[in-house]
């Protein structure tokens, strides 16, 4: 026995398409194809025959270079950076410690006598 009951009111909710034909233009489909807009190319890459007249191991070379070149501004960015720090550290360090330190007056004495 069937759990669903079939509708009784002879009226589908959503239309059902029956034949196998492709759908004729119109509704949804004019709709859809009305929100594509056409592609147009907004420049091009041009490479000149001297681009490329480089031997590639004076290219390899070339880009060695720039890449010891960048570690090294790299490698001196992070030392400056270090010892930014260090000394951030050293100053906190040092306020921490004044501040632990006891307070005294050298106006008052105390006698335990």
């Amino acid at each position: 026995m069937s759990r669903f009951k079939p509708s009784t009111s002879g009226r589908c909710r959503a239309p059902v398409r029956l034949s196998k034909e492709p759908p004729a233009p119109g509704g949804a489909n004019k709709v859809l194809a009305e929100r594509n807009h056409a592609v147009v190319a907004v420049g091009a890459w041009v490479e000149s025959e001297h681009d490329f007249m480089e031997h590639p191991s004076a290219l390899a070379l070339l880009t060695e270079e720039i890449q010891v070149e960048k570690r090294r501004e790299t490698e001196e960015s992070l030392l400056r950076f270090q010892e930014e720090v260090r000394h951030r550290v050293a100053q906190q360090a040092q306020v921490s410690k004044k501040r632990q330190q006891p307070h005294t007056d050298p106006m008052v004495h105390i006698s335990l006598s």
